[in-house]
């Protein structure tokens, strides 16, 4: 068994990242969901989310993917052994004119330094450098870019762009392969650079969605 990767929320971000991940994961490697969402959980081992994401229910309910409710079954430093990576599927919703990152720096300040943090969901620019630096962990970037509704084969075919501070140490190069052997196509650029095109592209997207219902 080469180790472990986790899906840090299992959202409509996280859980058709996990169901994809699941089933490309090279051999030796678990791949493992964890929520705090009771309701979510179940709906998942169901597959009957009550959302569409084309194929992703019918994975689910035909595949034995590991889940974790950590409301009723917290973790410790026990679940951490032999993970590679943790891929934090979170969300950063603005209160205030502020994104909330606060449950973002909560759940990273409980994963290990050997383990690998990946940022997936939006963040404001400068943030993932800023939280490597507190934190002494290593955080790359690694936006999702998909359709709702579409995901599992935009991860297959999307090139994904992957935002570093720095060089990735050598304690964790084999980590980030492990991570990056997922996708066809990968580009590397620093986490800043990749934060800011995934704001570009959330605004194209709603000028797209805003200018469609404006002219339906």
């Amino acid at each position: 068994m080469i180790g472990k990767g986790v899906i840090v929320g299992c959202g409509r971000i996280g859980a058709p990242m996990l169901a994809w991940m699941h089933s490309s994961k090279p051999e030796g490697l678990e791949m493992v969901g964890i929520d705090t969402n009771s309701e979510l959980i179940g709906q998942l081992r169901e597959g009957d989310t009550g959302w569409y994401e084309q194929g992703m229910d019918a994975y689910y309910k035909n595949n034995s993917i590991p889940l974790i409710d950590v409301s009723k079954n917290p973790i410790g430093e026990s679940f951490w052994e032999n993970a590679k990576f943790a891929v934090v599927c979170l969300g950063s919703p603005v209160i205030d004119g502020k994104p909330d990152v606060n449950p973002i720096r909560r759940v990273i300040a409980d994963i290990p330094d050997n383990v690998l943090i990946v940022l997936r969901s939006t963040v404001p620019p400068g943030f993932t450098e800023q939280l490597s630096n507190e934190s002494g962990k290593t955080i790359i970037f690694a936006p999702e870019r998909i359709l709702t509704g579409n995901a599992l084969t935009e991860l297959d075919t999307l090139p994904q762009n992957i935002g570093v501070v720095g060089d990735i140490p050598l304690s964790h190069v084999d980590n980030y392969n492990t991570f990056a052997s997922f996708f066809n196509n990968v580009s590397v650029y620093r986490a800043k650079e990749v934060e800011l095109s995934k704001i570009g592209n959330n605004v194209i997207r709603y000028i797209e969605f805003t200018a469609g219902t404006q002219f339906a």
